[in-house]
């Protein structure tokens, strides 16, 4: 599970962006949203979601990609791939690093990585502890079997020495590894639902997806693939989308059945939830980290409270969700979010800015399901303020 993430350098993030799933335990509510694990004798406790919210263009999405850029990088093993795009850098300055650092739990062990390098495709800094332990310092002391690691492979500067530990350290590189793999970052097209057809054609996923959607209130019977649909009967259907005529969506109508192809009849929010559904379901099922960028476009409220609360519940062991959002009704919603799980962005001519609700005093107000009203006047920043049309009339 995903305990802390620290960005800087990243495209528009000109200060050091601390986002933390690690839980507050001063605030005694909401238990069931917490994952509680022992390791060495400390009890680490860490959210199940967190909820994002901001004025489009604050950095939510660039929080979200540089989550993906780290886990590309962990794949690859080096920064080449990164580094080949200049817009990955700082916009204001193209000499700054780029820094990362990630803190999570994995098959027992706690990891935390610090990792940052510049646009010459030279890491600056690499360091890896695993339970409060320093297992790797590229450029500090370590002991003699990866002083020799890095005294063979050092000198390439755009390798990644966190993938070269020695055979004895064997457990805690598949550990380190596997989380990365575990990590799903979503981005909704109408075009990707290939994994939707690999779930209902695998039989461990296909009853629970059904399940899903048809609980989900969205009036769809059933789903399924029709193989034998005539793709040329649908001769407006552009051809790189035209093989997802095959999913069809059916429909109950003074008790018969009709079936449609689901990219030409349904809404852009339903087939935004059958997109949605799969990664949700491989999330929750395969004990993942969900990252969502804007979770509630075309989506009712109760619907987007109802994916909140798949997560945050006592059945959810090890799964996480971190959104961002605009539904700020979510916010009045005691019963869902803790304050700790709440987090705001903000962008101004000085920089970027993250911070949680759990910043600020409780009030009055607050108590009493007030936190909604208290945002739109402004009390916890994170807000826009759009002029548009004062001028049309020619008058100042």
């Amino acid at each position: 599970m995903l305990l802390a993430f620290e960005v800087d350098g990243y495209k528009v993030f000109d200060e050091r962006i601390k986002f933390d799933m690690n839980a507050n335990m001063r605030f005694r509510k909401l238990k069931e949203n917490i994952y509680t694990k022992t390791i060495k004798g400390k009890d680490i406790h860490a959210l199940k979601s967190a909820i994002i919210y901001g004025p489009n263009n604050s950095g939510k999405t660039t929080f979200i990609k540089s989550v993906g850029v780290l886990k590309h990088i962990i794949h690859e093993e080096c920064i080449d791939d990164i580094c080949q795009d200049t817009l990955n850098f700082n916009f204001f300055d193209e000499e700054r690093l780029i820094e990362f650092y990630i803190e999570f739990l994995q098959d027992n062990h706690h990891y935390e990585y610090t990792l940052a390098f510049n646009p010459k495709r030279e890491i600056t800094t690499e360091i890896l502890e695993v339970d409060s332990k320093v297992l790797l310092d590229r450029y500090g002391k370590n002991d003699k079997d990866i002083a020799q690691v890095i005294d063979l492979l050092g000198h390439y500067k755009n390798k990644l020495m966190v993938a070269c530990l020695p055979q004895k350290y064997r457990e805690y590189h598949d550990g380190f590894k596997k989380f990365f793999e575990k990590i799903l970052i979503l981005q909704y097209t109408e075009n990707n639902i290939q994994p939707t057809l690999d779930m209902l054609n695998d039989i461990r996923y296909s009853d629970d997806f059904m399940n899903l959607i048809s609980t989900s209130d969205i009036s769809i019977k059933k789903m399924g693939i029709n193989k034998h649909i005539d793709a040329k009967s649908f001769s407006y259907v552009p051809k790189d989308v035209a093989e997802y005529l095959q999913l069809e969506s059916t429909y109950e109508k003074d008790g018969k059945l009709y079936s449609f192809p689901s990219i030409l009849v349904d809404s852009i929010g339903t087939k935004k939830l059958i997109v949605y559904a799969s990664y949700i379901l491989k999330a929750l099922r395969e004990e993942r980290v969900l990252l969502v960028d804007e979770l509630d476009t075309s989506w009712h409220t109760f619907l987007t409270r109802n994916i909140f609360a798949l997560f945050n519940s006592y059945a959810n062991v090890k799964a996480q969700l971190i959104a961002s959002c605009h539904d700020l009704l979510l916010l009045d919603d005691e019963h869902m979010f803790r304050r700790d799980q709440i987090w705001f962005t903000y962008k101004d001519k000085k920089g970027t800015y993250f911070y949680s609700l759990s910043d600020f005093k409780v009030d009055a107000s607050e108590k009493t399901g007030m936190v909604m009203s208290n945002y739109l006047k402004g009390k916890y920043g994170a807000l826009p303020y759009p002029m548009m049309g004062e001028n049309l009339d020619g008058k100042e």
